[in-house]
């Protein structure tokens, strides 16, 4: 006989957490039928348990490089950016979190060191660009303009602006865009 692995307090805070989960899930509802006025509810979201195993290994390195950055933990950091599909994206979101964290934080050696990180995020942006710029101007174009599936559906123009990465910006193939 199979001895229980988990306390009842344990299994009940796993089914609280899989219940909150279901209950803070996306619904779509629609109206059907004209005299009959009736709502239709459809989820739209997936089992977790039955997601693609790839999705969730590719999801895992964004999240742990996102969360390396949350952290401010430039080691891991710089590890998980490395083997990010989409770095020059991530390098300039990094950069943006980093900034929002540091303007938003009340302890200013915190916040210096979070400047630091998204500088060094940004530098790491400007080398992949620059790379890509000196190979192929035209692939580095669209690279700026190209939305990252990755990042937010988002590209790294945006980011690179909307995180003030003056830097990123003034370099020459950024700069005549």
């Amino acid at each position: 006989m199979m001895e229980n692995s988990g306390s009842v307090s344990e299994r009940e805070s796993g089914f609280s957490a899989y219940a909150d989960w279901i209950r803070s899930s996306e619904l779509e509802v629609t109206w059907e039928g004209g005299h009959e006025k009736f709502f239709k509810v459809q989820r739209t979201f997936q089992d977790p348990l039955r997601e693609d195993r790839a999705e969730v290994q590719k999801d895992a390195g964004r999240d742990l490089f996102l969360w390396a950055v949350l952290q401010n933990n430039k080691e891991l950091a710089e590890i998980a950016w490395e083997q990010y599909k989409d770095s020059m994206s991530a390098a300039l979101g990094a950069s943006k979190i980093l900034k929002k964290m540091a303007e938003e934080g009340s302890d200013a050696d915190e916040a210096q060191d979070m400047l630091e990180l998204a500088s060094h995020c940004e530098n790491h942006a400007i080398g992949v660009f620059n790379k890509c710029h000196n190979s192929d101007e035209e692939q580095a174009q669209k690279l700026l303009v190209q939305k990252s599936h990755l990042g937010g559906e988002t590209t790294c123009l945006r980011l690179a602006l909307e995180a003030d990465d003056k830097n990123f910006v003034a370099q020459s193939g950024v700069a005549g865009f």
